[in-house]
This record gives structure tokens, sequence and C-alpha cells, in this order.
């Protein structure tokens, strides 16, 4: 049955009571519908309804790690120094280049939200999203700049890397907030700015599996909000 969930149905047969329940004693919160009386028609869908919620108690989605920035940063590790917590937000305020990270390498599929508020670009900048990265500097990115994105696959420099995809279609420009949401699943990607479809592509290669998450000022400012990482399907 639902987890931390427990349907007590009151009928005069407990045997049956027991039958559909069985595990009361391990729930923390009980609800009772009481059948007596009732018609073979709603018995079936109050019945039925109890399914649907243990169906959508199953499928919601676990948090993997979330952060408003109400805190410290202890959770992240950074490259350099200048990452700073500002008015509850990630803030990197002047243009340079830092990376930031968290999450752990063992992570495989995921959904990533995040709003992110460039502040400024500087020559050749860009705000990037990186995903299923490890210390050796192997993963994907999504980099947004002044003519556009571009997804790479990085091998290990940030030199070194092969491009999945890449649009001047769609340009994040400095002081405006964008919700990003990113879906990764096995070598399928899909890229959402604000709810739109921006791309779905994939690594053809299958070179990344695993991989924490972080953020890279590469030459430019920006504002990072609302970090939220979940499991996927």
């Amino acid at each position: 049955m639902c987890p931390n969930h427990i349907f007590a149905l009151n009928l005069t047969n407990s045997t049956f009571i027991n039958s559909i329940v069985g595990i009361e004693s391990r729930s923390s919160v009980v609800t009772k519908i009481n059948l007596k009386g009732m018609s073979d028609m709603k018995i079936a869908f109050s019945i039925l309804c109890i399914l649907v919620i243990c169906t959508l108690a199953f499928a919601s989605p676990k948090v993997l790690f979330e952060d408003n920035f109400t805190g410290d940063l202890n959770e992240w590790r950074m490259s350099s120094p200048g990452w700073e917590i500002d008015n509850d937000t990630l803030t990197f305020p002047v243009v340079g280049f830092s990376d930031i990270f968290f999450g752990e390498e063992d992570w495989d599929n995921y959904n990533i939200e995040v709003d992110v508020t460039p502040i400024a670009y500087g020559k050749w900048g860009s705000v990037r999203l990186f995903f299923r990265m490890n210390e050796l500097f192997t993963g994907y990115g999504v980099s947004f700049h002044e003519g556009g994105y571009v997804v790479h696959s990085f091998l290990g420099r940030y030199d070194d890397y092969i491009v999945l995809v890449e649009s001047k279609d769609y340009i994040i420009k400095p002081g405006q907030k964008v919700h990003l949401r990113l879906e990764v699943k096995a070598n399928k990607f899909a890229l959402y700015a604000d709810n739109k479809l921006l791309a779905k592509f994939e690594d053809p290669e299958d070179t990344y599996f695993e991989g924490s998450i972080g953020f890279r000022a590469d030459n430019s400012a920006v504002i990072i909000e609302h970090v939220k990482v979940t499991s996927g399907n």
C-alpha cells in the first residue's frame, strides 16, 4: 500500500480490513473511509481513489538536492573564491572565471530546475550549467552567451569538447531572469527555458552516464536562484 499513509476501511468484517490494510501499525497517517451501508459501486470507487493516491505517491520524484540560499555554501565545492550568498541568491558578482559544484558523482538520471540571471558578459563570456560532471572535468555543459547557446560534451579540459547542439535562436540577455529546466535520462536530454522547449538532443557516443551538477561564470557575472534536482524516471 501507500508509504506513510493507511486507509482504514470501517467494515463489519475485520478480516477484510486487515487484508486490505495489512500494515496499519507502520503507518503515520490514517484516513478512515466508512464503507458500512455503501453500495458496491461506492465501495469500488473508494478503493479506486485509494489506488490512485498510492500511485501518485510512488510516482512522485525524489528530491536529490534543493537550495534556496538562505544559509551557507557548505554543500558546494568552488574552484576559486568569489561566489557568495546575497539576498537569498548565489551570486558571482564580478565578471570573471569560477566554477561551483554540488551533488554526487554517482547521480545518473535527474531533472534540474534553476533560475539564472546573467549580470554581465565579458568578451566571449557565457554562463554555464554543468551536468554529469566529475572531478576530471569530463561531462556536459550548456553555455548561454550573447549570441545564443551551445551544449558541449567535455573530454577533460575546457578547450577539449564536442558540440552536441548549438543555436542562435535563444539569448539570455544581461538582467533577464530565466527559469531553466534540464531533463537528463540515459544519453537523451531536453532543455527548457521558462517552460518552453528549446532543444531535445542526445550524445550518440553515450559518453557519460553519471556525475554531479554545477555552474560556471565564464568571463561573466551571474545570479543563481532556487536550485532543485529531482530523480528522473
